[in-house]
Formats: structure tokens, C-alpha cells, sequence
């Protein structure tokens, strides 16, 4: 009996101990940095989230949210991490160049996480990279490269040319007005184009949603559907290995049209002038007089043609 009266407090001070050793030390830092012209900016994050924003013409507002773990792993002491990144954040500048979370020291990152709130001027080229994160981006007029390990991407009403990653998390592209290249392994893929541009998109394993397209269309999915509408400029190309299509041009549109599944149903609304032999799978022909070649296929799945 009385061995077990000891057994409780030992179990609550390993329970204190173990913790303590996983407690967690949060801060945060805010700089803004004065710029004139088009800054050149990088963002990156080992695991954290980033999310940018149009601010004044003149500046650069960086706010970051740090978030450090006191694991058994943890090396030195995260405290005193934790305060030198608020005394020093990574934040470098060079004129109009400005790089934002490079640390030089990696003993000084380790087991530390930064989130990232940023305001750029509206015409800023911007590359934004997280490890494992989200990256968002809103309102800008500039040239993007954006992508994460694992985790969404989100731009919204951009009037430049997007390209967009991840390795496993959706990609959303809204109100685009230049060329766009959204991938991601694993996730699905949307898109809104309120300009011209070429479209380039793709998933391993996902939906992938394309509207107000006027221009080019490369899309292709793994396993997943994909649904596409807009102004037939340039060639379309758009493949699944397992899934549906569906395509919604104007009724007055001119194109050349290659449609084949391997086992499913073809649904053509328009009157195509056939090329080649007749064949439920496939068919080959010019709509409206012919145009750019419109090329749609599925391994196993339909294809809608309105």
C-alpha cells in the first residue's frame, strides 16, 4: 500500500517534466522597411504560414508570429532563441531587394516556426516559399512564384503572372488577369481568369475547376474531374487518366475538336464537320469552320462538350 501512495507523485512530476521539456515559447516582431520603384521580394519559412497583402507604395510592413517547441531535441535554450529573433529577425534588405526568414545560423531556427504578415506595394515581384505552411496572396499587380511543402495556396485578384506549388494542398487562383501555372501532387486545383493569359494546370490526384479562360489551356489530373469554360485563342488540352470532362465554350466559337474516351460517354453539343471514321470513343472534326485544336481525354470517365 504504501509503494502505491508513492507511485502518484513520481507519475505527476515525470507528467510536469515531460510537460515542461514540450512547453511552448511564442513571440513576435514587426519591421517596415522604406522602398521606392518595383521591390524584388522573397519570403520563406521552414514550417509557417505566409500571408501577403497590398499596402502603401512606399513600404514594406512585415509583421512575424514566432512559435518555438522545448522538445528533448531542442538544443539551446528555445527562451533565448525566441528573444534574439525579436532583437534580430531574418529580415535583409538591399535597396529594392529584400529577402524576409533567411537564417544564417541554423542552430537558431531549429525547432522554431514564423508566420509571416506582409504588406507589399501592389507592384512588387514576389517569390514565397513554405516548408509546411499555407501561403496567401491578395491584390497584388506583380509577377508571383508561390509554393509550399504540404499546404494550401490561395492568390486572389492578381493582374500578373502566377506560378503557383504545392506538394500536397489545394490551389486557389482567383480574378488572375496574366499567365497562370497551378500544380499541386495531391489536391485540387481552381482557377478564375479575369484577363487574358495562358492556363497551365495540374494534379496527381484532384478536381481541377477552370473558368473565364481567353487564352491557352493545358490541364491534366491523375484521377479527378476536370470542368473548364472561356474563349477557344489557342490550343486546349485537357486530360484525366479517371474522370469526367466538361467544356462550356461560346456558341460561336471556331475550333478543331479531338475528344476520346476509353470507356465512357461522349456528349457533343455542336455540330462537328467529321474527320476520319465514325466511333462512339472518339471524335475528331472542325466546329464552326475550324480553329485552335481542342484536344479532351479521359481513360475512363465522360466528356461534355456545351
Amino acid at each position: 500500500m504504501r509503494n502505491k501512495h508513492l507511485l502518484f507523485p513520481a507519475f505527476v512530476a515525470v507528467l510536469f517534466l515531460t510537460t515542461a521539456a514540450f512547453a511552448s515559447e511564442d513571440g513576435r516582431f514587426e519591421r517596415t522597411l522604406k522602398v521606392t520603384g518595383v521591390p524584388q521580394v522573397e519570403v520563406q519559412t521552414g514550417s509557417g504560414n505566409i500571408d501577403v497583402r497590398s499596402g502603401d507604395n512606399t513600404s514594406i510592413k512585415v509583421i512575424g508570429h514566432i512559435h518555438s517547441n522545448h522538445g528533448w531535441f531542442s538544443g539551446s535554450n528555445q527562451t533565448e532563441k525566441v528573444r534574439r529573433i525579436e532583437q534580430n529577425p531574418p529580415i535583409e534588405q538591399t535597396g529594392n531587394i529584400v529577402h524576409i526568414g533567411r537564417f544564417t545560423d541554423s542552430e537558431l531556427r531549429r525547432n522554431v516556426s514564423i508566420d509571416y504578415e506582409i504588406w507589399l506595394p501592389r507592384e512588387s515581384n514576389l517569390k514565397a516559399n513554405s516548408g509546411s505552411g499555407d501561403v496567401t496572396v491578395e491584390n497584388l499587380k506583380s509577377m508571383l512564384t508561390v509554393s509550399t511543402g504540404s499546404g494550401n495556396v490561395k492568390v486572389n485578384h492578381n493582374e500578373g503572372d502566377v506560378h503557383a506549388n504545392t506538394g500536397s494542398g489545394d490551389v486557389v487562383l482567383d480574378a488572375i488577369s496574366g499567365n497562370v501555372n497551378g500544380e499541386t501532387g495531391s489536391g485540387n486545383v481552381t482557377l478564375s481568369m479575369n484577363g487574358n493569359g495562358t492556363a497551365r494546370l495540374g494534379t496527381g490526384s484532384g478536381d481541377i475547376s477552370a473558368k473565364g479562360v481567353r487564352g491557352g489551356l493545358r490541364a491534366h489530373t491523375g484521377s479527378g474531374n476536370v470542368t473548364a469554360d472561356g474563349d477557344v485563342t489557342s490550343d486546349w488540352q485537357v486530360e484525366t487518366g479517371s474522370g469526367d470532362v466538361r467544356i462550356s465554350f461560346p456558341q460561336n466559337a471556331k475550333f478543331e475538336l479531338n475528344a476520346e474516351t476509353g470507356s465512357g460517354d461522349l456528349n457533343i453539343g455542336r455540330e462537328v464537320l467529321m474527320s476520319g471514321n465514325l466511333n462512339k470513343h472518339h471524335v475528331r472534326g472542325k466546329v464552326n469552320g475550324g480553329g485552335p485544336l481542342v484536344q479532351l481525354q479521359t481513360s475512363s470517365g465522360n466528356i461534355d462538350l456545351r
